[in-house]
C-alpha cells in the first residue's frame, strides 16, 4: 500500500489517471460552463475585490472540508482559491505543482503564492531553482497505452520521429531533416500548425489536419529507433517526448542540455544536438538502448504522488 492511499486528496486540474484511487478526487479549479459564462468569468477574475470567485469553483468547493490534500496543477490564477481552502480548512495541506513554465509577473507566479505556507514545485529544474521553489519532474501519462502496445509485434518504419505542435519550430525541424538525411537516417515528423502561421507547401505536407489519438502516437514511437525533443526556447524541463523514451525503449535526440541532471541520461541513449556533432548519429543509433528498469519506475504516477508523502520513495 502507499503512503498516499492513507490520505483524502483533492486533484485540482490533474490527471484523471488517479481516479482509480478511491481516496483521490480529480476535478478542475473552475467550473465555467459556456462562452457567456467565460466572458464573465474573465471580467471578474480581473476585479477579484469587487465580485467573489466562489460561483466558479467546481463542485469540490462543497466538500472542501473532507480532503486533508490538496494538489493543484497549473489551474491557479489567483490567490482566491487558496484563500478559500485555508478559510474552510485550515489544517490542510496544499500543494502547488507547475507541469508548465510560468511566467515571471503573470497571475501563476509562484512568488505571489508564497505567503500562504503553500508547498510549491515546478517540473522545470532552472525556473524552480531560479524562483526558489522546489523541483520535481513530472510523470508519465499513457503508461495504460504504453501497456497495450508494448507487446504488439512493430516493424521500424523510420529511424526518427517528431509528433508535436508547431510552436515555431517547422523550419528548424526542416533543416534537421537535411541533415539526418546526409547521415544516412530517415526522419519522420508530423506537426500540428500554428494558427497565424502561413506554410509552404512542402511544409504542408508534414502537417496534421487535426490531432491525432495517443494511441496513433505510441505506435508511431514502437515503429521508431528514437524519437526527437525539441523543446521551445526557454524550457528545461523534460517533456513527454523524453518519458515516452524512458517507457518504450527508443534513443532520445534533444536539444535540451537539461536532460543530463537526470537519472535516465547516459551517453548511449541520449543525444544532445547542442553538444554533438551530427555526424555522430550513424554510431549512436547503431547502439542498444540501456536502462535499469528502477530507473522507469520512477516516472509513474504512483512515484510521483508518493513522493509527496514519503521523504524517499
Amino acid at each position: 500500500m502507499f503512503e498516499f492511499e492513507k490520505h483524502r486528496i483533492l486533484l485540482l486540474g490533474g490527471s484523471g489517471r488517479f481516479m482509480q484511487y478511491d481516496n483521490i478526487d480529480v476535478e478542475e479549479v473552475y467550473h465555467i460552463p459556456d462562452k457567456p459564462a467565460k466572458r464573465k468569468f474573465k471580467l471578474y477574475e480581473h476585479l477579484p475585490f469587487v465580485h467573489s470567485m466562489r460561483e466558479w469553483y467546481g463542485s469540490w468547493a462543497d466538500r472542501v472540508q473532507e480532503y486533508d490534500t490538496f494538489i493543484i496543477l497549473d489551474g491557479i490564477r489567483g490567490t482566491d482559491v487558496i484563500e478559500y481552502i485555508q478559510k474552510n480548512n485550515p489544517q490542510a495541506r496544499i500543494i502547488l505543482y507547475y507541469v508548465n513554465t510560468f511566467t515571471e509577473g503573470a497571475r501563476n507566479d509562484p512568488a505571489r503564492y508564497k505567503k500562504y505556507g503553500c508547498e510549491i514545485y515546478s517540473f522545470d529544474r532552472r525556473q524552480a531553482k531560479k524562483a526558489a521553489i522546489n523541483f520535481r519532474h513530472y510523470f508519465y501519462e499513457y503508461e495504460e497505452e504504453y501497456d497495450e502496445i508494448k507487446n504488439l509485434p512493430m516493424d521500424i518504419q523510420q529511424d526518427i520521429l517528431f509528433i508535436g505542435s508547431d510552436k515555431g519550430r517547422m523550419k528548424s525541424l526542416q533543416d534537421l531533416e537535411q541533415e539526418f538525411r546526409k547521415n544516412g537516417l530517415s526522419f519522420y515528423y508530423r506537426v500540428v500548425p500554428d494558427k497565424r502561421t502561413k506554410y509552404t507547401q512542402e511544409q504542408s505536407a508534414h502537417l496534421l489536419k487535426e490531432r491525432i489519438p495517443y494511441m496513433q502516437i505510441a505506435k508511431a514511437i514502437a515503429e521508431s529507433n528514437a524519437v526527437l525533443d525539441f523543446t521551445s526556447a526557454g524550457q528545461s524541463g523534460i517533456t513527454l517526448r523524453s518519458m515516452e523514451c524512458i517507457f518504450f525503449g527508443k534513443k532520445l535526440i534533444t536539444n535540451n542540455d537539461d536532460v543530463v541532471h537526470y537519472d535516465f541520461y547516459n551517453e548511449n541513449n541520449v543525444f544532445l544536438l547542442n553538444q554533438r556533432v551530427l555526424a555522430e548519429l550513424p554510431q549512436f543509433m547503431s547502439t542498444e538502448f540501456l536502462l535499469d528498469k528502477d530507473v522507469t519506475s520512477r516516472y509513474t504516477k504512483e512515484y510521483w504522488m508518493e513522493s509527496f508523502f514519503r521523504q524517499e520513495v
